[in-house]
């Protein structure tokens, strides 16, 4: 990537950032997907996911969080990936997600919360 591709990417994720500390969702996304044309990376990806689901739409979040999960081995995709899961219906997978987060950072918010809701005893991890 040339150096004025670089710094129009930089821009693009930038701008994304800043709407989404704005609350504005939809252009965050549209900012960071330009972003990620550019360039895939991790925290595109997860920022992405984390757009889709304050919008509400926890479906169009699965796919960039899961991507973002294999491309970087912190908690914080794969806990917004269980979140998605458990908000889109899909339980079987948002506990094992979160069982998984939980295995990494044992006091994952997030995690704890899903599992509560599901009726697990979130330290009885499996």
């Amino acid at each position: 990537m040339s150096a004025p591709e670089q710094s129009k990417n930089l821009e693009a994720y930038e701008a994304g950032r800043k709407f989404m500390a704005e609350g504005f969702y939809a252009g965050a996304l549209e900012r960071l997907q330009a972003s990620l044309e550019a360039c895939i990376h991790f925290k595109t990806l997860e920022l992405i996911g984390e757009c889709h689901l304050k919008m509400g739409n926890p479906h169009a979040a699965i796919v960039p969080l899961a991507a973002a999960s294999g491309l970087n081995p912190g908690v914080r995709a794969l806990s917004l990936l269980a979140r998605a899961l458990f908000e889109d219906g899909d339980h079987v997978h948002a506990r094992q997600i979160a069982e998984r987060v939980l295995q990494q950072a044992p006091g994952n918010q997030v995690a704890l919360e899903i599992l509560s809701a599901l009726g697990s005893d979130p330290y009885s991890v499996s």
